[in-house]
Order: C-alpha cells, then sequence, then structure tokens
C-alpha cells in the first residue's frame, strides 16, 4: 500500500497516545538518520521506478472515520510532507471536502491546526519566494501572517519545518532538479497496512507484534541498512549471478554463523534469562568497528572521518547513517568520489576473527581471543580479553591498534581454516607465529611512559601502515615470527626503545627457547605490562644476558611491584621509598618524582624510572636494593624486612634533605605529596601536592615537625607554590607554645611564649624543641 492508498481509505489522524514528531529534531545523531531515511526516500522517487523503497509494517486501528497508526507515525508523517513538498497546484490529494487535511495530529491542538493549514499553501510557490530571498522554506512559512506563534513552541511543528529544509537541502547536493511532477512517482515507496480491527483481541495482537520484534532494534535497522547498501553497490564486482550468490551468503551468516558465536559468548545470563539486547548490542559494536577500520586510512570527508575515527561508542553509531548520506551523494554527483564500504573485506574480517574451523570433522568456533588471554595482559585487571576491551563504550588508541594488528596477520593467515588442535606441524607452527605476534603488540602499543606513546589518530594510522608493511614482509619470507621480530629495524610509528628491546628478547628465544619461559613469566607482571628491558639490561655479564641473573632479577623485581597491587597497605610502600632514598637521591625525570603513583602515569611511576637509562643502567637505584636483597641472601624474606635492613644500613650516611623522609615514611603519603614531587627552593625542600614544582607546597622540615606533634598542632600554613616565608606551623610541646617558620637560604624563625630566635638551621630548631631525627 502508498500513503495515497490509505489515504483514500480514511483520513490518517495521530492520536494523542503517541509522542510528537522526532524525525526532526536537531540532535547530531537523529539528525544522521534522519538525513540517511530521507535520501533514501528521494533515491526512489528520483529512480524512474528502478529502486522501489518498502518500509515495512504500518499498523493500528479506524476508529471515527479515521486511520490512527498504533506504529509507524514518523515514516506517515514524513510520507506527508513529501506528497505536499512535490504535490502541484491543482493536485487536492491531501485536503477534504471540508477543506481540512487528511493527514492531522490530535497530540496537540497546535500541531493539529498547523496541518490544517500548510495544506492550504503550495510547496513550489513558497519554494519559489525562498530562492528569490535567499531564505529557507521554513524561514518563508515563518514570516506569513497566517503562521500562528504557538507553532514555533510545537515540538511536532519544527521537526516538520525541519524535514521540510532538509527534503530540499538534499535535493541541492544530490544535483536532483525539484520538480512536481515527481509527485507520482512517490507510489513507488510502499508499506503493509493491518487494520487490528480486523482482529480479535487487537490489543494483545499489538502487543505480541512489539514483542516479536516489529519495533525494529538498532542491530536490525544496521543489518538491513548494510542489506541495500550491498544491493546497490555491487559488492563483488562480479556478474549478476555472482554478486546474487555473494548477497545470499551475506544475508545467512550475518543470520546464522555470526550471531551464533555472540549467543554462545554472552546470550545466557548466570540466573539463565536470554539476554538478546546484548547479544545484539556486541555483534552490531565489532561490525561498527570493522567499518570504521576500512574508513580510518581513506581519504573520507571530514564528516565520516570524524565518526570513523572515534573512541565513543555513541560516536560510532553515527557511521552506517553518515556513510549512507555520503555514498549517496556520491553516486549522484559526478564531481564526488565514489566511497564504499568493502563487503567483501568485512566478511572476510568477521570469518577470521570468529569463523568455524573442522576439527576431526566437527564444526567448532575459532575464537581468537583465547591465544591472547590472559598470558599477554591486555587488560592490566586479567578480567577482560582484547574483544572485550575493543567492543566497550569507549576503547583506547593501544587497544584499538593491538585489535587491528591481530586483524591484520589473521587476513594474511586465517587460522580458522585449521584444525588449530591437530598435530600438523605446520597448524602448530603457525599458532605459535599468532601468540609471539600478540605479544609483541601488546608490548609495543601499550606504552604508558614515554612521549611516543599512541595518543592521537594520526600515530594509530601510522602505526597501523606499518603493520600492514610488516606483514606483506613476513608473509614473504620463510621465517618463523620470532626470527623475523628480530631483524626489524626502527620505523615510524612505534617508538624506537620498544622496537629495539622486542627485537633483541625476539633474537634471544630463537637462540635458546629457555628464554622464551622466563620471559614470559616476567612480561606478564601487572605492573611491567611486557617492558622488561631493565631485567635484560641488569642481568648482562659482559654484554651478554645470563638467564640465571635474569631469573634471579625477575623474582625480585616481582616483589617490588607487587607493593603496588591492590590492598597493599600505603604504609608498606612508603618504607620502600624510604629504603631507596637512603640507597640515593632517585628523583627521576623533569619534575623529580618519588614514582608514587600508578604505572600508566608518563612522569611520576616508577615504571618510568625502570624504563629511563641513566649512566648506562635502567633505574640504578632499584638494581642497587635487588642487589643488598641479594648479597645478604635474603630473597626469601619479606620485602619490608628488607627495606628495614638497608634503612638500618645506610641512615647514618645521609646528611641532607633525605633524613627527614627516611626517618617519618609517611611523609611519602599522598596527603603531602599526591604526585611524589619534591623540589627545593631558597634552601628549602618542598613537598608538592600537585604535579609540578609550582604546586601548592609544604615545607619539608616543617611537615616533618607537625608529624611529630600532631596532637598539639593546632596550624599548618603551607604555600600556594614552594616560597619559605609563606610557611609555618603553629603547635604545642612540653607546656610551651611554638611558631616554627621557613625564611630565605635555609634558615628558621622560633617564636615561643617566652623568645623568639631567627636564623636556626634544622638541627637547631629541633634541638630547642626537643625533638630529634
Amino acid at each position: 500500500m502508498t500513503f495515497l492508498d490509505l489515504l483514500k481509505t480514511s483520513k490518517i489522524r495521530i492520536p494523542q497516545i503517541q509522542r510528537d514528531y522526532a524525525e526532526g529534531r536537531r540532535k547530531p545523531k537523529i539528525r544522521d538518520i534522519r538525513r540517511a531515511f530521507l535520501n533514501d526516500l528521494l533515491d526512489s522517487v528520483y529512480s524512474n521506478g528502478q529502486r522501489p523503497l518498502h518500509l515495512d509494517f504500518i499498523y493500528g486501528y479506524d476508529r471515527n472515520d479515521a486511520f490512527e497508526p498504533l506504529d509507524g507515525q514518523q515514516r506517515l508523517t514524513t510520507l506527508f510532507i513529501l506528497h505536499w513538498i512535490f504535490s502541484p497546484a491543482d493536485k487536492k490529494d491531501l485536503i477534504g471536502l471540508d477543506g481540512l487535511s487528511r493527514f492531522t495530529y490530535e497530540t496537540r491542538i497546535s500541531a493539529e491546526e498547523f496541518c490544517n493549514e500548510i495544506v492550504k499553501h503550495v510547496a513550489c510557490v513558497l519554494h519559489h519566494e525562498a530562492n528569490a530571498k535567499s531564505l529557507q522554506v521554513s524561514e518563508v512559512l515563518c514570516r506569513k501572517d497566517w503562521f500562528k506563534w504557538a507553532w514555533r513552541k510545537d515540538a511536532t511543528v519544527i521537526s516538520m519545518l525541519v524535514v521540510i529544509d532538509e527534503v530540499f537541502a538534499l535535493l541541492k547536493e544530490s544535483g536532483y532538479t525539484y520538480d512536481t511532477s515527481r509527485y507520482d512517482a512517490l507510489s513507488c515507496i510502499t508499506f503493509h497496512w493491518l487494520d487490528l480491527n480486523k482482529f480479535s483481541q487487537g490489543d494483545e495482537l499489538y502487543v505480541k507484534m512489539n514483542a516479536r520484534g516489529l519495533q525494529l532494534s538498532a542491530f536490525d535497522i544496521l543489518k538491513s541498512t548494510l542489506e541495500e547498501e550491498l544491493r546497490q553497490q555491487n559488492a563483488m564486482g562480479a556478474d549478476e549471478k555472482g554478486t546474487a550468490a555473494f548477497e545470499e551468503e551475506w544475508k545467512r551468516i550475518v543470520d546464522n554463523d555470526w550471531i551464533d558465536y555472540f549467543w554462545g559468548q554472552r546470550g545466557i545470563r548466570e540466573n539463565g534469562e536470554v539476554d538478546v539486547a546484548e547479544v545484539e548490542d556486541r555483534y552490531m559494536r565489532l561490525l561498527l568497528r570493522l567499518i570504521s577500520i576500512q574508513f580510518a586510512r581513506q581519504n573520507v570527508c571530514p564528516q565520516l572521518a570524524e565518526v570513523a575515527n572515534s573512541r565513543d561508542e555513541r560516536t560510532l553509531e553515527l557511521l552506517v547513517p553518515r556513510y549512507t548520506a555520503e555514498a549517496w551523494r556520491a553516486r549522484h554527483s559526478t564531481a564526488a568520489r565514489y566511497l564504499y564500504i568493502d563487503f567483501l573485506q568485512l566478511y572476510n574480517d568477521m570469518q577470521s576473527l570468529i569463523g568455524f574451523t573442522e576439527v576431526e570433522q566437527d564444526r567448532q568456533w575459532f575464537d581468537f581471543t583465547k591465544y591472547l588471554d590472559p598470558e599477554y595482559g591486555w587488560d592490566s585487571t586479567g578480567s577482560r580479553n582484547l574483544l572485550d576491551l575493543y567492543l566497550q563504550d569507549s576503547f583506547t588508541y593501544p587497544e584499538r591498534l593491538g585489535f587491528y594488528g591481530v586483524l591484520a596477520f589473521l587476513r594474511k593467515f586465517p587460522l580458522r581454516t585449521m584444525a588449530v588442535n591437530g598435530n600438523a606441524d605446520g597448524e602448530n607452527v603457525r599458532l605459535e607465529d599468532f601468540k609471539s605476534w600478540g605479544r609483541f603488540l601488546r608490548n609495543c602499543t601499550i606504552i604508558e611512559n614515554c612521549n611516543d606513546r599512541f595518543d592521537d589518530v594520526g600515530k594509530v594510522i601510522t602505526a597501523m601502515t606499518q603493520i600492514d608493511r610488516w606483514m606483506e614482509e613476513f608473509e614473504k619470507c620463510e621465517m618463523r615470527m620470532d626470527e623475523f621480530l628480530g631483524t626489524i629495524k626502527n620505523v615510524p610509528g612505534f617508538e624506537r626503545a620498544r622496537i629495539e628491546e622486542e627485537s633483541a628478547k625476539a633474537k634471544l628465544r630463537c637462540a635458546d627457547t629457555e628464554w622464551a619461559n622466563l620471559m614470559r613469566e616476567a612480561e606478564t607482571d601487572a605492573y611491567l605490562r611486557g617492558q622488561i628491558g631493565c631485567l635484560l639490561c641488569w642481568s648482562k655479564n659482559d654484554g651478554v644476558c645470563n638467564k640465571a641473573e635474569f631469573s634471579a632479577y625477575t623474582k625480585c623485581l616481582r616483589g617490588i611491584t607487587a607493593l603496588f597491587s591492590d590492598g597493599i597497605e600505603e604504609s608498606q610502600r612508603c618504607k620502600f621509598y624510604a629504603a631507596m632514598l637512603t640507597i640515593s637521591d632517585y628523583r627521576f625525570g623533569k619534575h623529580k618524582s618519588f614514582g608514587i603513583v600508578p604505572p600508566a602515569e608518563r612522569f611520576y611511576s616508577w615504571k618510568r624510572y625502570l624504563r629511563d637509562e641513566i649512566d648506562g643502567c635502567y633505574a640504578p637505584g632499584i638494581k642497587a636494593f635487588i642487589d643488598f636483597w641479594r648479597r645478604e641472601k635474603q630473597e626469601e624474606i619479606n620485602i619490608i624486612a628488607v627495606c628495614d635492613a638497608v634503612i638500618v644500613e645506610g641512615k647514618s650516611a645521609v646528611t641532607d634533605w633525605r633524613r627527614f623522609m627516611i626517618s617519618m615514611p609517611q611523609l611519602f603519603m599522598r596527603d603531602y605529596a599526591y604526585w611524589g614531587v619534591v623540589s627545593s627552593a631558597s634552601g628549602h625542600y618542598f613537598l608538592a601536592r600537585g604535579k609540578t614544582e609550582n604546586s601548592r607546597s609544604y615545607e619539608l622540615l616543617l611537615a616533618y615537625v607537625y608529624e611529630k606533634v600532631a596532637e598539639g598542632t593546632r596550624c599548618f600554613h603551607d604555600s600556594i607554590q614552594p616560597e619559605p616565608e609563606t610557611n609555618s606551623i603553629d603547635f604545642s610541646k612540653n607546656g610551651h607554645t611554638y611558631r616554627l617558620k621557613a625564611m630565605n637560604d635555609g634558615k628558621y624563625s622560633l617564636w615561643t611564649d617566652d623568645e623568639e630566635e631567627c636564623g636556626l638551621i634544622a638541627e637547631n630548631v629541633l634541638s630547642k624543641i626537643g625533638m630529634a631525627l
């Protein structure tokens, strides 16, 4: 049935229970969906009958001489607008014998009045006037004497005006000539009409139809949009028979094999209920992300590039609507470059990731994620695999790049074609290569503590290009993956230090297979996450890495990194910081940090210290701590006991500012130095509460005294930045009241209720108030 067929049967009235017309809302997502839908409608109208368009079911009740839709309100309203726009002056199909509109809204009186009024005016006349005045048609309408002020506040009327302007804009963009002779071509747009009055228990039928999915989900819309796009673009580029065969295969596998995979992964909740929404959501996200990968490296329009390169789910949902709008414009413009989704690539990518494989005549899933997790630790918590991370609401650039790297391997070597549980040497070799490649990707993409990390689209695209080059080279050579990785050099897109480390590790694994297990154990440390250059450096004897030394250093370093795990008391970490300061002033980076924050922080964590080379050695302070641990043959002793031993042995030799923090490790607590930054100014040392030296600061001696006499402290003044004279403390001790204030040149003033002395040094201050280190 067509819109006019229904209109000839009865009037169409949108009942009060329906919402406002929403097609014209100005939100970006609605705009993209609206443009895609209008493009489809106009494409059909201007196709000379070659592209009929069917809009599925529209159903409702015939009541009081009018059809009231329960489902189909938005589509019917859009068709009403199109018929008004293309209606010739002599056509009166939209006007009843009473002079009122045969299509109207009952939701609000103002919307009903607008429908009754607009059909009295000819769209082509208004369009001509708008062109003459360089206005939009909606602006011409709003300036008419008959246009009521209340209509400017009616959501349905506002949406109608937006859609009217959008139709004329799309006609212009496509190069179509606005012509009322196209009115009859609107008959190529059809739908199924269902009058629920003809069925007993109509309300129950309505509920059942909705429950069975006639109200399309986001996944249903995506699936049907892709099928229509595939049909239009002749995806295979083959003859008609070959194209039809591919289209049928696409429809079959979309509705069967692929969705079965997601049913198996997430379809059943713990209580046994079926979670259809989650299944469809994950399925849809994977399709959209694979399409976005296709566009990421193409020279697409800015609007499409913005969506394709996004890492946010809400934005990525606009990908296909925005694509269809751009593709539609390109098809109807000789000047525009033709852009298309490569369905054959999309099909092969999906098959590579989640295809079936034959194992002893038994059809099983190939699931690439089980070969990468938890061994490679893409998720620091160990709870999610790489696919989970990539399909979450918002993913990171390293996660996108890691996923692309896995996909690039599977494009060349589709493991689904092999019996991965079989015994053939070739199969096992290829699987081991895949694991080595996954480890390499993790180690080279998750690089938090450097300036070359992946934090923008440009870097990711450059790295994707390099990954493709590596895969091309690996495919042509006759090497195992570790052999190949041992040959790679510094390349664009990846950090030099990471490539050098990965190449060195690959060479060691090739030379001695025992290295593979040793390095795998070290790399899975949740803090290091693959970056073990420090261990390789420490284990060298005469320039050659020693396995025994590597294993010993790994064991001790894991004991240190365990201090940064959840559930560890901060006081234990502070004891370790104090021991490290006993060995040396190990502050690192331009902000002189102690490294007391999580490993992902670029400048402030221990991970930065572990990867920075100082005088030919990575993290010399930690190496010295471990060497003390091993020298005393205390590998089995609790690390806190080792910290105490280091402090006892070396504390007396420390005579500078460090002695305050060594004597009182709680000064490392985040209440004093949240980012672990200690700086100096005017002869004093300051604990910075922010990320930089110039943030709000506590003078170190004052903080020490504050902790010593905390119960008697009345006031502590800190400084906005390291300025001695703004730091002071008021406290009570031994029956006296004191005010201690920092001065320039590393001196202090001490006021008591008996006297005031200026120019005291730290030791004199502590002596005066009966306190010692």
